[in-house]
């Protein structure tokens, strides 16, 4: 009998000393990259920045996907009709403002533009793969 508690109790022991966690059992939040969860506010907030663009008529959906295993990797999918001007460059202040939210991990961003009299485009960043290009022209993110 005593062997069997050993047999046991060794391997538990080893396991707890190694910094491993069963599964379901809480991690540690400092192993954890941080986030914002499902981000609600942030989105919120970066969702307002985008309704008060000159060029942005209506927002339709904004719907960020936290989903670190997703295709693209965490990401948000908005929908805009542009009143009038450059649906390209009212997609790229979107892309801006998304960069400089707080909202995060975010990997992927999609701006699909429409409006009166112009043609429906949709445009993507991928910000993972492209890290040093964006960081170069808007700046580090506020958030990791």
């Amino acid at each position: 009998m005593k062997r069997t508690a050993w047999a046991l109790a060794v391997p538990t022991a080893l396991f707890a000393l190694s910094g491993c966690t069963l599964p379901g059992a809480a991690s540690d939040p400092k192993n954890e990259p941080p986030s914002c969860g499902q981000c609600q506010s942030q989105v919120a907030n970066l969702k307002a920045q985008v309704e008060e663009m000159p060029a942005v008529s209506k927002v339709g959906q904004f719907r960020y996907n936290s989903d670190t295993n997703a295709g693209g990797g965490p990401s948000l999918n908005i929908d805009l009709a542009v009143a009038g001007g450059d649906a390209e460059a009212t997609a790229d202040k979107v892309f801006e403002a998304a960069w400089k939210s707080r909202v995060t991990p975010l990997e992927t961003v999609v701006v699909n533009t429409g409006g009166p009299g112009s043609v429906e485009t949709s445009d993507a960043r991928f910000y993972g793969k492209f890290l040093d290009e964006y960081e170069t022209r808007w700046g580090p993110r506020p958030v990791k």
